[in-house]
């Protein structure tokens, strides 16, 4: 699964990731519904399906990561993009959809397997469907937005990302194992999910639709 540019060494790791995550969701699930941890669950209602949700965005976080290389095999090779006839927002949308659809391709299948056990292993699919959409998107624009200042000689840092990547599912899991401790309805514990995925999700997209123009412009002076 790779060729001599490695444009496509995540490839195995698209292919494997839904059966990997079933696998790790059926263990998880086995393990939630027998003995002393069943018990112990009982004051947590629902806390095994938001862990197989946290579980998700971690997998979907490690996978999608690898492909979420953008700029920095092209090089001088930007000048001679920027050459063609097209708009920036076309070209940065050909850069980014490919991996992004991968992606998403990948999860779909995911949440397909999982959904068509013979014991549904996740309940809520429509959650965990719109949870990692948004978890991908918000993924993706950060990554490109970070690969880009990195181009024009910016910081160097990967801190946001990273945050957002390894913190997000973990800040996640904390508040709906809090609100879960607290006998909250699950509805509104998954609407408190997508609350808080939109509001790491949205200012970045904001950010990236407002200014990735100037950004892309002193990529050309920089490449």
């Amino acid at each position: 699964f790779r060729d001599g540019e490695n444009l496509f060494s995540y490839s195995g790791l698209l292919l494997v990731q839904p059966y990997l995550c079933y696998a790790v969701l059926k263990s998880l699930n086995a393990v939630f519904s027998s003995g002393n941890v069943a018990y112990y669950f009982l004051a947590f209602p629902g806390l095994a399906t938001y862990i197989d949700i946290f579980a998700i965005l971690c997998f979907l976080s490690c996978v999608s990561g690898a492909g979420m290389n953008y700029f920095a095999r092209e090089k001088h090779g930007i000048r001679l993009i920027k050459t063609l006839p097209i708009s920036e927002k076309q070209q940065m949308l050909a850069k980014w959809l490919p991996g992004f659809c991968g992606s998403l391709l990948s999860f779909a299948l995911t949440l397909l397997l999982i959904g068509s056990a013979k014991t549904p292993l996740l309940k809520p699919v429509w959650a965990s469907a719109f949870y990692g959409l948004l978890f991908l998107f918000g993924e993706s624009l950060l990554s490109m937005h970070e690969e880009m200042k990195r181009q024009v000689g910016g910081s160097q840092s990967r801190i946001l990302s990273n945050l957002y990547s390894y913190g997000l599912p973990f800040v996640f899991l904390g508040m709906a194992a809090l609100l879960s401790f607290l006998q909250i309805d699950s509805l509104y514990i998954y609407l408190s999910g997508a609350g808080l995925l939109l509001l790491a999700v949205a200012p970045e997209a904001i950010y990236f639709l407002t200014h990735t123009g100037s950004l892309w412009l002193r990529m050309e002076v920089a490449s």
